[in-house]
């Protein structure tokens, strides 16, 4: 099976590490949407596309919308698949995937469905690259990303208050309720602009103020994107 990845460093080096050993994979990082096209001649000798950033620019997705059974797994949880997909013809098989940093080199991955028919495509792909799935709402945040980004948020807002130091929190949820990692540590490697990109998606379709960012974390948002 052939792969062609597209994304950003991180991402792209992460899913490197799920598909090690198991398939050939080759490898663009899409800088601008514009290069691809240089890069890439066609889509048609890639068994799979994987854009693991496309919830990014929506927009991108209309390369890949035309090519008809071809499988093509999107970043989406950010923005729902469809959402991105909204008032288009899609012709492809097309699956979105939590690509929230730390979310990818896992042996589980969570998957969503653009058109429920497509699943048997989706279950003889995941068979192919040798790596277990599980299909949830097709929803912002879908279901783990949804849940760490607010215990990030949470941690850095105990900081913020002077609750305690990001290394006692840190310490405190590893040996406390056996965390593999604490959520500071756990925020730096998922990577700061996404984490405060998803709560913010979340709290434009939820009034309750509870994806609320605090401050601090915004602070370094900004700070990230300088």
């Amino acid at each position: 099976m052939k792969v062609l990845v597209i994304g950003t460093r991180g991402k792209i080096d992460e899913l490197l590490l799920a598909l090690v050993g198991k398939q050939e994979v080759t490898v663009v990082e899409l800088v601008e949407r514009d290069s691809l096209g240089a890069e890439v001649e066609t889509f048609e000798g890639f068994d799979v596309i994987f854009d693991l950033n496309c919830d990014d620019e929506a927009l991108r997705l209309s390369d890949y919308i035309s090519l008809k059974d071809k499988v093509v797994i999107v970043s989406a949880f950010k923005m729902t698949l469809a959402e991105m997909a909204s008032g288009e013809k899609i012709e492809c098989k097309l699956f979105g995937m939590n690509t929230l940093g730390t979310c990818i080199n896992r042996p589980l991955w969570e998957m969503t469905l653009y058109n429920r028919a497509d699943e048997k495509d989706l279950s003889a792909v995941m068979g192919s690259l040798g790596v277990g799935y599980k299909v949830v709402a097709d929803r912002i945040g879908m279901v783990t990303a949804r849940v760490l980004v607010c215990i990030m948020n949470e941690a850095i807002r105990m900081v913020e208050e002077g609750s305690a130091s990001e290394a006692d929190i840190d310490n405190a949820m590893k040996l406390g309720v056996n965390y593999p990692k604490g959520p500071i540590s756990w925020l730096q490697e998922a990577g700061v602009e996404d984490v405060v990109e998803l709560l913010w998606a979340l709290g434009a379709t939820d009034g309750s103020g509870k994806y609320s960012v605090c401050g601090l974390l915004e602070e370094r948002y900004y700070k990230s994107r300088n």
